[in-house]
């Protein structure tokens, strides 16, 4: 049960930063996951770029959380 609503909200945050990369209103990876100082005239594939790095770095803290949720139910399980 835990599995299945990490699983909706993972899918729902990732709806939303797709939408927002379509809509073109999220501009800085920054503004995602706080990392590096860039100048401000960032070019259009600079900042589509920053942007599926971040939808990348995402997907995997989400991956790695299922993971340890997963262990830890099969470890309640053996017990």
């Amino acid at each position: 049960m835990k599995n299945k609503n990490f699983s909706w909200k993972a899918e729902k945050l990732l709806s939303i930063l797709l939408s927002k990369v379509e809509r073109g209103s999220l501009r800085k990876i920054q503004e995602v996951i706080e990392m590096t100082d860039k100048a401000t005239t960032v070019t259009h594939d600079e900042e589509l770029a920053d942007t599926l790095i971040a939808i990348s770095v995402i997907s995997k803290r989400l991956a790695t959380k299922i993971k340890e949720e997963d262990n830890h139910e099969s470890n309640e399980e053996n017990c």
